[in-house]
């Protein structure tokens, strides 16, 4: 199927939507990572993650990384990210073994 999608210039999205197929299964079915998918289908992982009904968390679970990356792929603050994934910042300072006092300077806050 990878090779079908290659030469008939069809982007795994079709593939997916042709055989009535989520991505998820397309992903398993061509031993792709959900980055390559995300990749190959032009998507963002915010995108990824609301296509699979995913939080953030999972995200970062499933692709290996921090919230810290997470924050930095999307381009946004610790923040937002401690309020998507609706924890706070007390465990955001668990998550990332600093301080409040840390977390504090780094949200510009008083504590």
């Amino acid at each position: 199927m990878v090779s079908v999608a290659n030469v008939s210039d069809l982007s795994l999205v079709s593939v997916a939507n042709v055989f009535d197929l989520s991505l998820v299964s397309v992903a398993i079915l061509f031993d792709l990572s959900l980055v390559s998918v995300a990749n190959v289908s032009d998507l963002s992982l915010v995108s990824v993650a609301n296509v699979f009904d995913l939080s953030l968390v999972s995200v970062a679970n499933v692709f290996d990384f921090s919230l810290v990356s997470v924050a930095n792929v999307f381009d946004i603050g610790l923040v937002s990210v401690a309020i998507m994934v609706d924890i706070s910042l007390v465990s955001v300072a668990n998550v990332f073994d600093i301080s409040l006092v840390s977390v504090a300077i780094v949200f510009d806050l008083s504590l």
